[in-house]
This record gives C-alpha cells, sequence and structure tokens, in this order.
C-alpha cells in the first residue's frame, strides 16, 4: 500500500551523518514506490540550494518554509508542511 511520508529535516542540508542517512532512507521509501516529502526550514543559505538540488534529482518533493519571526521555528515548519499536504 502506498503511503504519503513528511519527513522534516532540522537544517536541510548534506553536512552530517544523520542527514545523509535520512536522505537515503528517503530515496530507498520512494523508489519502493511511497510518495515522499520532506520539509525543511529556509535558512536562506547556499548549502540548502545544494540539499535541494540533489533531493530533486533523486524524485524528493521538498518544502523550503519560512522560518522567519523568532523562536518556534521547527513548530512553524511543521504546520506550514502539515497544511501544504
Amino acid at each position: 500500500m502506498k503511503k504519503t511520508i513528511l519527513f522534516i529535516s532540522p537544517t536541510g542540508t548534506l553536512d552530517n551523518g544523520a542527514e545523509i542517512s535520512i536522505v537515503n532512507l528517503m530515496e530507498y521509501l520512494d523508489q519502493t514506490g511511497h510518495q515522499v516529502i520532506n520539509a525543511i526550514p529556509d535558512y536562506h543559505v547556499a548549502t540548502q540550494q545544494n540539499y535541494i538540488s540533489h533531493l530533486t534529482a533523486i524524485g524528493i518533493e521538498t518544502l523550503s518554509l519560512s522560518s522567519i519571526n523568532g523562536g518556534g521555528r521547527m513548530r512553524r515548519v511543521v504546520c506550514q508542511a502539515v497544511r501544504h499536504l
């Protein structure tokens, strides 16, 4: 049964082992027929563009959601991502 799976990345970069492992998992799930969506907080840094380009190349939809306006950033990203679904 095909499922829609939402991943929420705290950084939106490929600069650590955890993010690389999650990207590998997302790619595997996509290849097995699931719809995979990844949400990231948009920190307006160049490394995030590389991350988004890599995910696009392997077929993963990425939502780059605003992280401005102080604390509670991850909560806002989660709420925005869920509304998108």
